[in-house]
């Protein structure tokens, strides 16, 4: 399955956005997109990958992984391992580019499951036609700090050179 023209078009704009030395493109090998001017690597995804084996993973971390059309070929249990251990381990930064399925399909995918994984729908500049989801995580936008999480609240600087406790 090819990834079309207004996906592709998207991904490229988000790379060059991310402007990172290390990016990882996970796919089939019908969906390679052809972003070596970029610096991009690849990584076949095909139906025997494993995300628990360290071979199937890549060796370093890379700043940005983009993974394409990872349900056409994987269980959605797999799909869902993928990602996990991606943003785990593997990458800081995710986009992933599914095409929508119609649903009662084992390997479906909805808005929920990314969600679930912390993943955002990715914003994009360019209108997109195409019957694909295209959501993203980035490790440095996951979680807003709330106002609460400060040491004024936990660490008592006040009491401090007054009373031990």
């Amino acid at each position: 399955m090819t990834v079309p023209d207004d996906v592709r078009r998207c991904l490229r704009d988000e790379i060059e956005r991310y402007d990172t030395t290390r990016c990882v493109q996970i796919a089939p090998t019908a969906s390679f997109v052809d972003w070596d001017e970029l610096g991009v690597s690849r990584l076949v995804l095909d139906p025997d990958f494993d995300a628990h084996r360290p071979l199937s993973m890549p060796t370093e971390r890379a700043d940005l992984a983009v993974v394409l059309d990872a349900p056409t070929v994987l269980s959605r249990q797999a799909t869902r391992e993928l990602l996990g251990r991606l943003r785990n381990y593997a990458a800081g930064a995710i986009i992933a580019a599914f095409p929508k399925a119609e649903s009662g399909r084992d390997n479906a995918w909805s808005t929920s499951d990314f969600l679930g994984l912390g993943f955002r729908r990715l914003p994009s500049q360019r209108a997109i036609e195409s019957a694909y989801w295209l959501y993203r995580y980035d490790i440095f936008d996951y979680k807003i700090t709330p106002d609460w999480l400060n040491s004024r609240y936990w660490a008592n600087p006040e009491q401090w050179g007054k009373r031990r406790w």
